[in-house]
């Protein structure tokens, strides 16, 4: 019973993690699962070598009847450490999972930040050179330098959001 609601816990921590919900919560609660997990096991550990000792050396005072429910005892306690393994493969991968999917995430957001910061790092430098208050700039006295320079920078950004677009980073 306890192995069974282990591998339910196992599985339901699964699902949590492919439809991507209580991000932050999974891995507290792959650690709590573990935790038990290694509980039980600590707990099967003993049982299984004195189970172990008694199929291969039965007393003298077992009678053959029960000689073959050791044998089966055995065999439940090997599965049930069998199962338990299983579980903590499990576990291993569905933290590997959130992790890869977590990095996933982050990924995709400084794509899209480096990609906005290759659009305005350009479009800075252009205003940052014109915010300067310099003399002998020639267009400065030009009446068509101001909406030319707005009309650089908005081509410099439409060129490079449609590049980053063409390219699919966008």
């Amino acid at each position: 019973i306890v192995i069974e609601e282990l591998a339910g816990r196992v599985d339901d921590l699964e699902d949590r993690v492919w439809n991507q919900e209580e991000k932050n919560e999974i891995p507290s609660d792959v650690q709590s699962l573990r935790a038990e997990m290694m509980l039980v096991r600590r707990a099967l550990r003993p049982l299984r070598d004195e189970i172990e000792a008694l199929a291969k050396e039965p007393p003298e005072w077992f009678s053959a009847e029960i000689r073959p429910f050791v044998a089966d005892l055995r065999a439940h306690v090997l599965q049930i450490s069998d199962a338990l393994d299983t579980m903590r493969e499990s576990l291993v991968s569905v933290m590997d999972a959130h992790l890869s999917l977590v990095a996933m995430r982050t990924q995709e957001v400084m794509r899209v930040l480096t990609v906005m910061a290759s659009i305005f790092i350009p479009l800075t430098f252009v205003a940052g050179v014109y915010g300067m208050n310099f003399q002998n700039m020639p267009e400065l006295d030009e009446p068509w330098a101001y909406p030319f320079v707005w009309a650089v920078m908005i081509a410099m950004g439409l060129g490079m959001a449609a590049y980053f677009r063409r390219k699919g980073w966008l």
